[in-house]
């Protein structure tokens, strides 16, 4: 008998250790009142500042006509924080019923020079469906410091920054996806060693950059792909994949990063464009005019390109395949912005009936 027991007591304890821990997710809404019986938070900031608010939570930024407070900091803690999305108001983006629900969750209104600083201890954290201030005030949307496995998708940004480190104390960062952004400029500082890391599928107004002289304290490892940027402007990343891109130059030298390859590029003579040319690759200089000059988030030019309307001569338009132009790319491979939407729909017949339903949601 004092043997079983002991046995119950041994599998009481493995149940209780192995029992799985459940993210608790939270309600940020600036417009709303809190207590509880509201919203949880007022600002992100407070809700990512909360003792309550544990690594592996999730976050819900609501949308709201009044900027959220920036000067963010994640330090020691895996957050999923999720936004409403951008682009709101596109009439194909969202049911019909829901177009009266257009407010994005924008940050930055005050609170610092930063949105969302990523520091150590942030690993995990995944961001979605946020909008950023866009002018001098907060130039910097997010500001990445010493972390791994980082995801940054769907959201509308300014400028995102890997910070500098210093020469006897480098930054090691991995595992940082950056995709399906709108995007003014990604630029890396000096000292840093990042690896499996990936650009692609973003929309980017200015260019992918260093920040750093020399650029060869910079040690890059990853990809760069599908990602398309206004006319004229650059992408440098030593020692990355860089393929299917639309871009004005491409300035990593071929011979430290033999793997550049089915860009389109809007010049011959800038960077190392000649020699990537020359290289082969089916890397390919095409100047036909296919931006406009007010190319800009606010408009029609981030909408993905009839498929049915392959245009082979001028491929940098809907960036084909130059190997295959039966095989399209899309300008960006961008999907539609939303995270969450919210409909409001009236009660029609019997009120008392109990319906059961089911939510689809495809990301």
């Amino acid at each position: 008998m004092k043997s079983r027991f002991k046995t119950f007591v041994v599998l009481l304890i493995c149940l209780v250790t192995t029992m799985p821990v459940f993210a608790k997710m939270w309600r940020v809404n600036n417009t709303l009142s809190v207590p509880l019986n509201q919203v949880d938070f007022n600002e992100l900031k407070a809700a990512v500042e909360s003792p309550m608010v544990l690594s592996g939570d999730i976050i819900y930024v609501e949308g709201s006509g009044i900027p959220y407070q920036g000067g963010i900091q994640i330090f020691n803690k895996k957050l999923t924080i999720i936004g409403p999305g951008y682009l709101l108001s596109q009439p194909h983006i969202q049911p019909s019923l829901c177009e009266s629900n257009q407010l994005s969750a924008t940050i930055g209104g005050v609170g610092g020079s930063t949105g969302i600083l990523l520091g150590e201890g942030s690993d995990g954290t995944y961001i979605t469906g946020l909008s950023f201030v866009t002018n001098y005030s907060l130039p910097i949307s997010i500001l990445i410091e010493k972390t791994t496995n980082i995801t940054i998708t769907r959201n509308r940004l300014q400028r995102v920054e890997f910070k500098s480190a210093t020469i006897n104390l480098p930054s090691s960062i991995s595992s940082f996806e950056i995709s399906r952004n709108l995007i003014g400029n990604i630029v890396f500082g000096c000292y840093l060693d990042i690896s499996n890391l990936s650009i692609r599928n973003n929309l980017i107004i200015g260019e992918i950059s260093a920040n750093c002289s020399p650029s060869s304290s910079i040690n890059l490892d990853g990809s760069i792909m599908f990602n398309t940027l206004k006319t004229g402007n650059s992408i440098w990343a030593r020692g990355c994949e860089i393929a299917y891109n639309i871009a004005g130059d491409i300035t990593a030298d071929p011979a430290e990063n033999g793997a550049i390859y089915h860009n389109r590029l809007g010049s011959n003579t800038g960077g190392y464009n000649p020699e990537i040319l020359a290289n082969g690759q089916n890397n390919v200089y095409d100047p036909y005019n296919f931006y406009n000059n007010n190319w800009d988030y606010d408009t029609d030019d981030w909408k993905l390109d009839d498929p049915s309307d392959i245009d082979t001569i001028h491929g940098a338009h809907n960036g084909f395949d130059p190997i295959n132009p039966n095989n399209p790319v899309s300008k960006a491979n961008l999907p539609a912005w939303p995270a969450i939407y919210e409909c409001n729909v009236q009660p029609c017949g019997d009120t008392t009936i109990q319906v059961q339903f089911k939510v689809r949601v495809n990301n």
